[in-house]
């Protein structure tokens, strides 16, 4: 259990007649849960658990921009599983992605580093040609050796001379 776990539950486990490590907690003489009031007649009250510590940070609060995101996110993710296919799972994912950030081009590789892809999508915004299989390729095999930055990605800019 989590730190604190047992006393927020304990009212819970004292009725359910759940036990932790064999031990048995009584809450009173009397039935927990209040069981025996309406046999006995009594207006007597149960006592009653103390409320749960609240929780020290913020949780559920998201910008308008971080609720779009992910309302995004679970769309792409119910068109991605409606897939039959892995590649067109694939192909599926690369594309809205590609959409949703208005990007010009998102390539997307599923395979072992240092070998050539087992799959490969590409979306490419209106007016854009898609790249030949060799230049992806060779693409990769440069992206291979990067650096990434602190959260995992790379920048790539075309300039003259580009593959």
């Amino acid at each position: 259990m989590f730190p604190g776990e047992e006393e927020r539950t304990r009212g819970f486990r004292i009725c359910t007649r759940w036990r932790i490590g064999g031990r048995r907690e009584r809450l009173s003489r009397r039935r927990p849960c209040g069981h025996d009031r309406a046999a006995s007649g009594s207006r007597d009250r149960a006592p009653v658990a103390e409320a749960p510590s609240p929780i020290s940070t913020k949780t559920g609060v998201y910008s308008a921009e971080t609720l779009r995101d992910l309302s995004k996110i679970s769309e792409v993710n119910q068109k991605i599983f409606r897939q039959q296919t892995p590649r067109a799972m694939l192909n599926t994912a690369v594309s809205e992605v590609g959409t949703y950030l208005r990007v010009t081009r998102a390539l997307a590789v599923v395979g072992t580093p240092g070998r050539p892809p087992e799959m490969a999508a590409e979306f490419c915004a209106p007016g854009v040609k898609p790249a030949p299989g060799a230049q992806v390729v060779l693409l990769l095999a440069h992206i291979e050796k990067a650096e990434p930055d602190e959260l995992g990605g790379l920048v790539v800019n075309a300039t003259e001379g580009s593959i």
